[in-house]
């Protein structure tokens, strides 16, 4: 088994492909603040995205949803 660049508490990316679980560290991705975030955002897309998602938002839960 080989090692590299792990130590403890590193962040590491797991996958399991036929059966078989393999570990690498994680890829350094980059952070983004809420202004980057909120880019480009305005009333009208924001009003936009509520019609087109209505659908998500109504009825009861049919599972183990939480609210």
């Amino acid at each position: 088994m080989k090692m590299r660049h792990i130590e403890v508490g590193s962040k590491l990316e797991l996958n399991v492909s036929k059966g078989a679980l393999t570990a690498r560290p994680a890829a350094n991705k980059r952070r983004y603040s809420l202004y980057e975030l909120l880019q480009g955002v305005t009333p009208a897309k924001i009003a936009k995205l509520n019609a087109e998602t209505a659908w998500a938002r109504e009825g009861e839960p049919v599972g183990k949803e939480v609210w």
